[in-house]
């Protein structure tokens, strides 16, 4: 068992910590702040995914992230933002430690829910569409007949 842990300060750029990571061989490292404590911790992979990510969003910067399935049911991508779901929504849902629908659904749940697992909120049903390890992909939002959302324009 390895008794030697790699530790990187919370502020560390992402450029120079992969470079780091990639010299000394480290999968991964301990985050700690500016008082030494353990704030969380990254991995290789981690890194990985952010820049990946990024490419990616910036390539799929003109896909949709919603789409109207039928009358007050609307199939929405996990990485809409809480602000334009709401303005196209009408959701109302709040402000929280989230910018996602993703993070929304995970911060109801305290957990990353499963495939098919619905979640009400308000009245409006989510229901997991799509979902991995990490991340929500795809939901389902379900307005019941009374609470019924046209979408706003730009459809």
């Amino acid at each position: 068992m390895r008794t030697d842990v790699f530790y990187v300060p919370e502020t560390k750029k992402v450029g120079p910590l992969l470079m780091d990571m990639q010299r000394k061989r480290e999968h991964m490292a301990v985050v700690v702040d500016e008082y030494g404590g353990a704030v969380g911790i990254v991995t290789v992979e981690d890194i990985g995914e952010e820049i990946i990510g990024s490419i990616d969003e910036e390539y799929n910067k003109g896909e949709k992230l919603y789409k109207m399935m039928s009358p007050g049911r609307y199939l929405i991508n996990g990485r809409m933002k809480i602000d334009d779901l709401n303005q196209i929504l009408l959701t109302g849902l709040p402000e929280g430690n989230y910018e996602t629908l993703g993070g929304f659904l995970i911060h109801q749940v305290g957990r990353i829910p499963l495939r098919r697992e619905r979640i009400e909120f308000n009245g409006i049903i989510f229901v997991v569409e799509n979902a991995d390890q990490k991340s929500i992909r795809e939901v389902l939002v379900v307005f019941p007949p009374k609470l019924e959302r046209p979408l706003t324009q730009n459809t």
